[in-house]
């Protein structure tokens, strides 16, 4: 298997392809919760310090202010504050469809997701996902 192009963007190597699903990423500024909007949590404004100040997010490169590329493990949940990819809070289906795909338990997007913008952002996100975990020299 050959090793994906790797690209400078912005100052940051990733893989080539991946600066698509950043942009895609920013599309989609909240998650529906019991059918409310519930704003994500950017790059740098986590309790943790994931060191936004110094560097691009480890996991899904993007910078201080972006929001993470879905199934990032360093997302964090805007109700719980533990991570989106394993907390239990109460997301609406088409959101839920989103952080259970980067665990291989759902293989397509459901018909009900194709109704406002904001889930058509999620299904564009959606249909870029991949996560890379590729070591960059």
């Amino acid at each position: 298997m050959s090793e994906p192009k790797r690209i400078l963007y912005r100052g940051v190597p990733m893989i080539e392809g991946w600066p698509e699903k950043i942009f895609a990423a920013q599309q989609s500024p909240s998650y529906a919760v019991q059918g409310r909007d519930v704003g994500r949590v950017r790059y740098g404004d986590e309790h943790d310090d994931w060191g936004a100040d110094q560097q691009a997010c480890h996991d899904c490169r993007v910078i201080k202010g972006e929001f993470h590329v879905p199934g990032c493990d360093v997302e964090r949940c805007p109700i719980c504050g533990g991570q989106v990819i394993t907390c239990d809070c109460p997301f609406d289906e088409s959101d839920q469809v989103l952080i259970n795909a980067v665990t291989g338990q759902v293989e397509s997007i459901p018909k009900q997701m194709s109704g406002n913008a904001t889930n058509q952002s999620w299904a564009t996100a959606l249909s870029v996902l991949t996560v890379p975990f590729v070591a960059v020299p």
